[in-house]
Formats: structure tokens, sequence, C-alpha cells
């Protein structure tokens, strides 16, 4: 009976001071593996949308450039202007591809992206119209001037717009990180009163 009993009590005294601590410290591993590979895609997604943003300020600076481009050469005639344009022309039709590729995963922003290459040509259809209007001393009208206005407010407007979403995506990312920070330190601190608890 005593040998019995003194087994029991070395089942239990080795139960508490072993198993139970490998028991408390594997869970802890577990759920610390999982809250890092969450936080890594989290972390992920917050700098798809860095540079989402940055993609969409190249976009927006070039339309602006050609923009700049075509009322120079259409002020003075210089052909400096028109070389300038050609040359973010070449490449504004790449970066717009690149944008649409960074947010086909979400199905707002892609329609968005859609919406902003129609305005981009149309504008460049419009530009091309008055740019050869100046290379043969066609007087541009009035109305074709605030054609190119209205046509260019359109493309800032859905900038804005473009640029307002993602950033309310990547806000909403980093603020799932911190949240994720503060669990984990929680979790990881209420396990180690557990494991100070049991080893006691």
């Amino acid at each position: 009976m005593t040998i019995d009993s003194d087994s029991a009590r070395f089942s239990r005294a080795l139960q508490s001071a072993i198993l139970w601590p490998i028991g408390i410290i594997f869970l802890t591993a577990l759920l610390l593996l999982l809250f890092i590979f969450e936080m890594f895609q989290v972390v992920k997604w917050s700098d798809h949308s860095y540079r989402v943003l940055a993609q969409t300020r190249t976009c927006e600076e070039l339309i602006v450039s050609t923009q700049n481009d075509a009322r120079g050469y259409l002020l003075t005639g210089d052909p400096a202007f028109v070389n300038s344009y050609d040359a973010s022309r070449n490449r504004i039709d790449g970066e717009f591809g690149r944008l649409k590729t960074l947010v086909q995963d979400n199905r707002e922003q892609a329609k968005s992206a859609d919406a902003l290459n129609q305005a981009k040509n149309t504008w460049f259809e419009y530009d091309k119209t008055i740019i050869s209007q100046r290379v043969q001393d066609i007087p541009v009208n009035g109305d074709w001037i605030r054609m190119g206005k209205t046509l260019m407010d359109d493309i800032r407007a859905k900038f804005d717009k473009f640029i307002d979403v993602e950033e309310a995506l990547r806000d909403k990312r980093l603020y799932r990180i911190r949240q994720m920070k503060m669990a984990l330190a929680y979790a990881g601190g209420g396990l180690v009163i557990l494991l100070s608890l049991t080893v006691a």
C-alpha cells in the first residue's frame, strides 16, 4: 500500500514537474508560430499597399508630366516639349499595366484601375489632337481647352479616389498588426504566468 502510495505521489510529482511544463511550452511554441505566420501575412499585405501607392504616384506623375509638356508645346512650339512628352508617353502604358497587376487581387481597385486606364487613353487621344493642331498651326479654340481641363480634372478625381481606398486598406492592415502585437504580448505574458504557477 505504501509502495502504491509512493508511486502515485511520484507520478503526480513527475507530471507536475515535467509533463505539464513541457505541454505548456509546446502549446506556447505552437501559438507563437501561428501568431508569427499570421503577422507575416498581414505585414506582407501592408507592404503590398505601400507598393500600390508608390506605383499610383508614379502613374499620376507621368500624367501630370505629359500635361505640362503638352501645355509647353502649345505655348512655345518648342519640339523639346514633344520629346519629353513622347518619353513619358512611352513609359506610361507599362506603368499603368503594373498598377493593374498589383491590384488584381482586389476587385474594387481593379475596376478603379481600369477606369483610370480608360481616362488616361481618352486624355492621350485629346493630347494627340491638340498637338497635331499646333504642328499644323491650327488655332486651338476655347472649347478644346475647357475639354482638356475637364478630362484632367476627371483623371485627378479618379486618382484621389483610388489612393483613398488604398490608404484605407493600408491603415486597416497596420491596425491589424498593432492588434496582433498586443495579443501576442498578452498571450505570452499569460502563458509565462501559467507556466510559473504550474512549476510552483
